[in-house]
């Protein structure tokens, strides 16, 4: 018989669904048949799946170690080690986490690092906090039995900024369910090559091509396209560059980049999208030691929130500004300083 205690990153799920994570190789219909015949039970009742679990349910699993092991998959097996698998050799540091609870933490990813690992063995800023999790007691291996972790966003690459990541099922749900709904609010701040004045909008098609890994921007419909919307403010400009703040309606890969080489303003730093303005990037490059685009995901405003996030409410959220891209305003604009709301 196995034991297991619904921890709360386990709860507000159903029965079944939590099931299906603890027996990963079972199909449906041996998990019900299980429950029909009381060989599985929840706090020591008969259940059919569709219970709504909360926090110290205790599920029991009256089954033979050898049918456990074959339908439990990496973690069932009696003779797996009890350390948790190590992530990365790299765990982030506190100070780049502006907010985390139970449920949720934001995290600064640098530029130059991937927001999820492309091989078996790569690294990424998702494999960071995992193991940042992993030193700090958060996850055990019991817990990621049930749900693993992960980030809700991506960014580019090259792109800084803060990343959400999800510690717990319900967590992971209402982020998403914000960010579907387009009612959590993500601001990015980038220094673009030439004068802009006032506020824009952009709205168009992106169509991307996977074999170069770019994008293109179309103003009608076509074939594989998707819709696209942009808008932005411009909070500092001279003849040479503009810092921009860039709501991000819509969240599209290489939407950003892409749309501000289409206004004719690409991305200072940016590699791929530089338009006619080649040899001004990278004069401005050299003369600042850019590395990566100037683009940073800077600032998450949360809209009212269900519990257990409600503490979110309202919150504005700001990641660390980048010395790359505060080295450029500080020269540049030298009467501007980018300020904080509190």
């Amino acid at each position: 018989m196995k034991e297991f205690v619904v921890a709360k990153s386990e709860e507000r799920q159903r029965f079944s669904k939590y099931l299906q994570r603890v027996l990963k190789e079972a199909n449906s219909s041996f998990i019900y048949k299980m429950l029909r015949k009381k060989n599985i039970t929840l706090n020591d009742l008969k259940a059919d799946g569709t219970e709504m679990l909360v926090e110290g349910d205790v599920v029991k699993l009256f089954l033979s170690d050898e049918t456990f092991e074959k339908f439990a998959g990496e973690f069932g097996s009696s003779s797996s080690e009890d350390t948790l698998p190590r992530f990365s050799v790299n765990p982030v540091k506190k100070t780049s986490i502006p907010y985390e609870d139970e449920h949720l933490l934001l995290c600064y990813k640098p530029a130059g690092i991937l927001s999820q690992k492309d091989t078996k063995e790569g690294d990424s800023i998702n494999e960071q906090i995992l193991q940042y999790l992993v030193e700090s007691g958060s996850i055990t291996k019991e817990s990621l039995r049930m749900f693993k972790p992960g980030i809700c966003n991506r960014l580019d690459r090259n792109t800084s900024g803060l990343v959400l990541f999800a510690k717990s099922l319900i967590g992971q749900q209402l982020i998403s369910e914000a960010l579907k709904s387009r009612t959590l609010q993500k601001y990015y701040l980038a220094i673009v090559i030439g004068e802009m004045k006032g506020t824009f909008e952009h709205k168009g098609y992106l169509v991307k091509d996977e074999q170069s890994n770019k994008v293109s921007i179309c103003a009608e419909p076509c074939e594989q396209a998707e819709r696209i919307h942009t808008k932005g403010r411009v909070l500092a400009s001279n003849d040479r560059v503009s810092l921009l703040e860039i709501d991000l309606v819509t969240g599209k890969s290489h939407q950003i980049r892409s749309v501000m080489e289409h206004l004719g303003h690409p991305v200072l730093g940016d590699p791929k999208y530089l338009g006619k303005n080649a040899s001004e990037i990278s004069e401005l490059k050299a003369h600042y030691g850019i590395k990566y685009q100037l683009l940073l995901c800077y600032r998450y405003d949360f809209p009212n929130m269900k519990q257990p996030l409600q503490k979110l409410s309202g919150k504005k959220i700001y990641a660390p500004i980048p010395k790359s891209l505060a080295n450029v305003v500080k020269e540049e604009f030298p009467d501007f300083h980018l300020s904080r709301e509190k």
